[in-house]
């Protein structure tokens, strides 16, 4: 009788059970998800205030402008900071992430030619003390490659908190070289790197760019390139006074004497022309052409002159520091133009007019020591792109064979070669897939 009453109250409890699941889901709305919006999300993170813009860029839906706080000093991570500017162009949090290591102030307007290839989220950071990314005061002995470096990484381990998919950092010129900089001092933080016209000099100067001058073009070329630059400095009274014209033009003052401008963009010109434009020593004017002619042609070819401007020039201040102290620069050509140069001597090629007052500009040759050795053995994954016609291919990497790279040098490139200009582009995208695990579905569907 007591086993008969024992199963009596399971079956009943059971029905019941059964009958209250079942009204449950039958009677109880469905919660929904709570979904958070990325710009909350975004301004959840430590050390990011997010502000969503319109984008600019026609890539993506979504962009957002970051300022993320850094140390001034990444060894004391508890004194001064400063906010570095950052733009986040947003296609899918599950997406890849192209990392572009910018060299100098970033824009909202940027994409570089990865994103599309890898459908992937753009982030574009602001190099340190450069504008939007200036503390105050101004400690000139925290622009280092290093610290430079650890602002990058850092930005890294914060958005990773949402981007967790694939990251491959990139860059051209001055931004390759942070790119490539950021891996030697934090190899993990993405896949891969395609560095475009970075070089790393051996010195400062590097004499591998007289070398690599000296063997561009045909003798008769380089005759009439030299006969051109003696002539210019020859009218120099008359060009010094069209100099200081074409700034006013351009809106600018010009502080610094017109000669020693002059006499600089003269030592540049060579290098500039092979950089920068088509390599045609037809256009080269006569030594016998007007001095108006003369000007036109220079400042043409030497496109870089209004960074001598009182405005620009300031702008340029931790670039030519960062050259000055760690990053080194181009070797001028003036050992042609001795008899004729007045205000540019050996020791101010570069004159530290350029670099702001009254810092000291010791140059530190173990950096670029440790960052060569590390990339030339332990560089992996990386790929370098080079212009054949381009001046900084003289000082390209050069990894050995062991280490896991890639270097391609365009015949006839200059310095803005890209990825539809390689004759290998079909090795380059097949190379960066094979590292990255991702099949290029973007607009480089081949």
């Amino acid at each position: 009788m007591r086993k008969r009453y024992f199963n009596t109250l399971l079956a009943g409890a059971g029905l019941l059970a059964f009958l209250t699941s079942c009204g449950d889901k039958a009677t109880e709305p469905q919660r929904p998800e709570i979904v958070v919006d990325l710009l909350e999300r975004l301004n959840g993170l430590a050390s990011v205030t997010a502000v969503e813009i319109t984008p600019q860029n026609n890539y993506a839906e979504r962009e957002f402008q970051l300022d993320i706080t850094q140390p001034l000093d990444h060894n004391n991570p508890g004194g001064p900071v400063f906010t570095q500017r950052v733009y986040l162009s947003h296609v899918s949090e599950n997406a890849p992430v192209v990392f572009y290591t910018g060299g100098y102030k970033a824009n909202p307007t940027t994409i570089q030619e990865l994103a599309p290839l890898l459908q992937a989220n753009h982030v574009f950071t602001t190099h340190r003390f450069f504008e939007d990314a200036e503390p105050d005061p101004m400690d000139w002995t925290c622009l280092t490659v290093a610290q430079a470096a650890a602002d990058q990484h850092h930005v890294v381990e914060v958005l990773k908190q949402i981007y967790q998919g694939v990251w491959v950092s990139t860059g051209r010129s001055k931004s390759g070289k942070t790119a490539l900089f950021h891996r030697r001092f934090y190899p993990d933080d993405v896949a891969a790197t395609v560095a475009y016209v970075a070089p790393i000099p051996q010195g400062h100067p590097d004499p591998r760019y007289m070398e690599w001058l000296e063997a561009m073009g045909t003798e008769d070329c380089r005759q009439r390139m030299k006969a051109y630059q003696r002539a210019v400095l020859r009218k120099s009274d008359s060009l010094n006074a069209l100099l200081g014209d074409w700034f006013t033009y351009d809106g600018q003052t010009l502080s610094i004497d017109t000669n020693l401008v002059l006499e600089w963009l003269v030592t540049e010109y060579r290098f500039t022309f092979w950089g920068e434009l088509p390599a045609d020593c037809g256009t080269v004017p006569d030594s016998t052409a007007s001095a108006h002619d003369l000007f036109g042609h220079l400042v043409a070819t030497c496109w870089h002159a209004f960074m001598y401007g009182d405005t620009w020039r300031e702008y340029y201040y931790p670039w030519h520091y960062l050259a000055f102290t760690e990053t080194g620069g181009f070797y001028q050509d003036a050992d042609h133009l001795r008899d004729f140069l007045t205000s540019v001597t050996p020791e101010n090629l570069e004159d530290s007019l350029l670099c702001p007052p009254g810092v000291d500009l010791t140059f530190r040759a173990e950096t670029l020591e440790d960052v060569y050795q590390w990339l030339k053995t332990e560089g992996n994954n990386i790929i370098y792109i080079y212009g054949g016609n381009d001046y900084v291919t003289a000082a390209a990497m050069d990894p050995d064979p062991t280490t896991n790279a890639l270097v391609v040098i365009q015949p006839g490139g200059d310095h803005g070669v890209r990825l539809p200009d390689l004759d290998q582009r079909e090795l380059v995208l097949a190379t960066l897939e094979q590292w990255i695990g991702i099949e290029l579905t973007g607009d480089g569907q081949r």
